[in-house]
């Protein structure tokens, strides 16, 4: 078995075999290890076994670091497939191989992914980036790439960020979700006023929602949604995605969405969103001044845009 001091594909690998042969057969392929590899590491991490070790139980098992993955939406323009994974390539980010209209990838790909969406044109999927200035380092790359490479968005266009929830006990999944959607008013006011009340991005209304919120406290899995919070996502891939947002090939502005997303999952996890401030106040509470004073001036922008 070839070696790997990489603790992170072990998990990676448990996560692709524990959603089915084809996912982990594609995490071999992006690896450019074989399946017999993969299935392997999938083992090892099953039983408590990190890089180096050579029994369970032995080492120290480092603190998990929050994930989130982007699905960025762009118009189709003329512009291929190939052309957009070959400039994310020259930025120097990791690109998975197959780029086919209808191509795509479990969330425990490793790579970038360009995939063809009925909706507006092409999808470019991030992997699952850590909850850092690397991860963030690595969206703006991949924003700029893509403009290099001429990627337009347009109304049609969203982007959708799943945020990692693996680990997290099943109330504060809900208390995360629910920081989010009883603020749905003023997420308006956070984005495009072609992302208010999309039907790509609907509101939850309150009887709804509190019985989607009681079947998911039961342990009942949560079919996919098209509203402005999904919790479909998070019996497979142990993420809950956030579609609100409008189409974007700013890094600036995908990076303080997904700081502020963070910031809600962080006070869902100690239980202190009840303490959140009212209105875009909240914004104060969850995020360094630099980035909330952005996020309330795009507001003002938003406002007065027609």
């Amino acid at each position: 078995m070839p070696r790997t001091t990489n603790p992170a594909l072990y998990e990676e690998a448990a996560e692709a075999d524990a959603t089915g042969p084809a996912t982990l057969r594609a995490f071999a392929l992006s690896h450019g290890i074989s399946e017999a590899t993969a299935r392997a590491y999938a083992g090892r991490h099953r039983r408590g076994l990190r890089p180096g070790m050579g029994r369970a139980g032995t080492g120290t098992r480092r603190p998990r670091t929050l994930r989130f993955g982007v699905e960025i939406e762009t118009r189709r323009s003329g512009i291929s497939a190939r052309a957009i994974a070959d400039a994310l390539s020259r930025a120097g980010l990791p690109v998975c191989e197959h780029q086919e209209p209808g191509h795509s990838y479990g969330h425990s790909c490793a790579r970038w992914a360009v995939c063809y969406d009925a909706s507006c044109g092409w999808e470019i999927k991030t992997p699952p980036l850590p909850a850092n200035e690397e991860g963030y380092r690595a969206l703006r790359t991949g924003m700029a790439a893509l403009r290099s490479a001429g990627c337009q968005v347009d109304a049609h266009c969203g982007m959708h960020v799943h945020m990692e929830v693996r680990g997290m006990e099943r109330a504060a999944v809900a208390a995360f979700a629910d920081s989010y959607i009883t603020r749905q008013t003023t997420m308006d006011r956070l984005v495009a006023r072609s992302r208010r009340g999309h039907h790509y991005c609907h509101h939850w209304d309150d009887f709804r929602w509190e019985d989607t919120k009681r079947r998911f406290l039961d342990g009942q899995s949560i079919m996919r949604t098209t509203a402005t919070v999904n919790l479909g996502p998070y019996g497979r891939y142990g993420t809950v995605e956030f579609r609100q947002h409008q189409g974007t090939l700013s890094g600036r502005k995908a990076v303080a969405w997904v700081k502020m997303l963070a910031g809600l999952r962080q006070r869902a996890t100690d239980g202190t969103t009840d303490g959140l401030g009212d209105g875009l106040g909240f914004l104060a509470d969850l995020l360094d001044n630099r980035t909330a004073a952005y996020l309330i001036g795009r507001a003002d922008t938003l406002a007065g845009a027609r």
